[in-house]
């Protein structure tokens, strides 16, 4: 009967948590001031760190409205270019038919089988890159969105909308051939997106590409250097076959030998590793 009152007692006394619980709410009466302080304190740290990530988050959205606007105004560029075009397309298909039926449609193929002679072959060819050179000529030039993308990207080098921007001049620079430009451009940005896999990995590629076309093979070979370093399995073939190719254009031809085999030794069926060997063959 006694164990049963002493269990009962121990049941009713407050466990550890209550007993600090209590200290603390007696300190807090004692020390109100102190206490008021700390948690005004404690309030505005909170109010702080939520007002900040609003804010941040809001400063985002602005940043890719304003992206978005510039994107609306490219595709706007591309439409209208793609309109002036649209006539000109099926004239160049009509005339790809004549001279390669295989090319036709099944309905239209035996229409198309009697032999052209030279001189017709000769005015078929005349045609078809006069209306490929009008093509070209409409090509959309994007002049108005690229100031506006190079504009946001010196605005917000530091963010991924001001990389994609910069990204963007680029291929509008590459689609004229201005490839100087375009390189120079992703030379100043790819250092600003370190540490993301995209621009590390992907963009670095294009701008090795871009390197290579330039005839900068050196340089090519040692931003190569770079992208082997920190590439993962899935791009480990593309950035061995960039740097073996950058080493055969340099005259290195043993180094490179030794990297397509690499490549082909570790990565064998990968569609790169059928370049690789097609290489070794040079």
């Amino acid at each position: 009967m006694t164990s049963n009152k002493k269990f009962l007692q121990q049941l009713k006394r407050p466990d550890s948590f209550q007993i600090k619980a209590l200290s603390y709410f007696t300190w807090v009466e004692k020390h109100k001031l102190k206490a008021a302080g700390f948690i005004a304190a404690a309030a505005v740290v909170c109010a702080g760190y939520f007002a900040w990530n609003y804010v941040s988050a809001l400063r985002a959205d602005q940043r890719r409205q304003k992206l978005a606007a510039v994107d609306f105004q490219f595709n706007e560029e591309s439409e209208a270019a793609a309109k002036l075009q649209q006539d000109i397309h099926p004239k160049v298909a009509e005339i790809d038919q004549k001279l390669d039926p295989a090319e036709a449609q099944d309905d239209k193929k035996d229409a198309l089988k009697i032999k052209l002679s030279p001189e017709e072959r000769t005015k078929l060819e005349a045609e078809k890159k006069t209306f490929e050179a009008q093509i070209e000529a409409l090509k959309p030039k994007h002049e108005a969105s690229r100031e506006k993308y190079l504009a946001y990207y010196l605005g917000h080098k530091t963010s991924n909308e001001g990389w994609r921007a910069a990204l963007q001049v680029a291929t509008i620079d590459m689609g004229h051939q201005q490839y100087s430009q375009a390189a120079e451009l992703l030379k100043e940005m790819l250092p600003l997106a370190k540490g993301s896999y995209f621009y590390d990995m992907q963009v670095r590629a294009i701008y090795i590409g871009l390197l290579e076309e330039l005839g900068k093979f050196e340089e090519g070979l040692s931003e190569a250097e770079q992208l082997v370093k920190t590439a993962d399995e899935g791009m480990m073939p593309r950035a061995l076959l960039i740097k073996g190719r950058l080493l055969l254009l340099s005259e290195k031809k043993t180094e490179a030998r030794e990297i397509f085999h690499k490549l082909i030794n570790e990565h064998n069926t990968s569609f790169e590793a059928g370049k690789a060997k097609a290489y070794n063959l040079l």
